[in-house]
């Protein structure tokens, strides 16, 4: 039995011969669904200490751009990578840097 042929689009054969892969459209879910994975992932980090609703606005991968993050502490809007805000105890906030080293500094003393 002979296989069936798959027959691409006009519109997939332009893409594939400018050496885009995906859609617009695909691309663009793909950016939204890594945005609400990092949001995701960040808040279970920094709990409710950040606002991310500006930072859908330039996020495409987590180490590409900087994003807006809002500080709820300070509400201070700051610009950050999406990884540097994950792996910092202050999320990038240099305010609420501030205050972790001051209380470690009194704690220790």
């Amino acid at each position: 039995m002979p296989k069936k042929r798959f027959k691409h689009s006009e519109e997939s054969l332009a893409r594939y011969a400018r050496g885009d892969r995906y859609s617009s459209a695909a691309l663009e879910e793909m950016r939204r669904n890594r945005h609400a994975r990092w949001v995701v992932k960040s808040q279970s980090i920094h709990g409710e200490r950040f606002n991310y609703e500006k930072s859908l606005l330039n996020f495409s991968k987590a180490k590409d751009k900087k994003v807006i993050v809002s500080c709820k502490t300070h509400e201070l809007d700051i610009q950050v990578f999406p990884d540097k805000h994950v792996s910092l105890k202050s999320g990038g906030c240099e305010l609420c840097q501030a205050d972790h080293l001051r209380e470690f500094s009194v704690a220790k003393a």
